[in-house]
């Protein structure tokens, strides 16, 4: 890679109904909390999840570079969806509530400033799949 070239790397994010915030039990199940799960151009798996007190970040290095933590994750009951390759920049300076939604949608270069619940972020997600 040549300087100023930009690099993407794929983002997933994993939908869940774990939240350490009970006014947040009242949000679609399945959708209470999400964060993002990357994977880096050295091929190893790194998962960001913002929670409440701090943002957890656990990289994978043990895995081998073949084995597909998305799939994994999908397999054993997550909801999870590919966010668009290269991201929405045009609208990213956002002011507002710093949450998982708001962490996660920067991690993945989403600037839709009208997402703010999980599921609406998954549903603007699955959107983007079928263009």
């Amino acid at each position: 890679m040549g300087s100023g070239e930009i690099t993407y790397q794929d983002v997933w994010v994993v939908f869940t109904d774990k939240t350490d915030i009970s006014f947040l039990r009242h949000l679609k199940p399945g959708y209470r909390h999400c964060y993002a799960l990357v994977k880096s151009e050295s091929k190893k798996w790194v998962k960001i999840d913002p929670t409440s007190k701090q943002t957890k970040v656990y990289v994978f290095d043990f895995l081998s570079e073949d084995f597909d933590l998305s799939e994994w994750f999908s397999q054993n009951g997550h909801t999870i969806v590919k966010a668009p390759r290269g991201g929405d920049q045009k609208n990213s300076m956002f002011i507002g509530v710093i949450s998982c939604v708001e962490i996660t949608k920067k991690i993945a270069g989403i600037g839709k400033a009208n997402l703010f619940t999980p599921y609406q972020l998954y549903t603007w997600l699955k959107s983007q799949e079928a263009t």
